[in-house]
């Protein structure tokens, strides 16, 4: 079922990280797996479960935004929400998580502690 698919999608893009970061096969980068899951089609769920899935990578949410075009990103991910039921929950999710791993970063360069994640990670 579609369920079973998209509780399996996280676990095998973490194996699938894994095996990037201990080969160095330069064809199993981290920038063609994002380009690749960036040209599914919006209107999959997989699409954004994979995505997600993907941010734990420490240069993935930068890649994101440069590969997948930086705001028409998330306006894609605003359309997104806006048109689909069934896929807003995931897409409203995604780009929560990949905005506040941005802000983070954006803190970081300059020097911003915020007091709210001191602790937390």
């Amino acid at each position: 079922s579609s369920r079973q698919v998209s509780c399996a999608v996280p676990g095998l893009f973490d194996s699938l990280l894994k095996v990037i970061r201990s080969s160095g096969i330069e064809s199993l980068s981290i920038d063609a797996v994002v380009t690749r899951v960036l040209k599914q089609p919006s209107s999959r769920k997989g699409r954004y479960i994979a995505l997600e899935a993907l941010l734990k990578e420490k240069s993935v949410p930068g890649k994101l935004l440069e590969i997948g075009g930086g705001s028409d990103l998330i306006q894609s991910f605003l359309d997104g929400i806006g048109d689909s039921e069934s896929n807003a929950r995931p897409i409203a999710d995604l780009m929560g998580k990949l905005l506040c791993v941005v802000r983070e970063e954006m803190n970081a360069k300059a020097g911003i502690v915020d007091p709210n994640m001191t602790g937390n990670k």
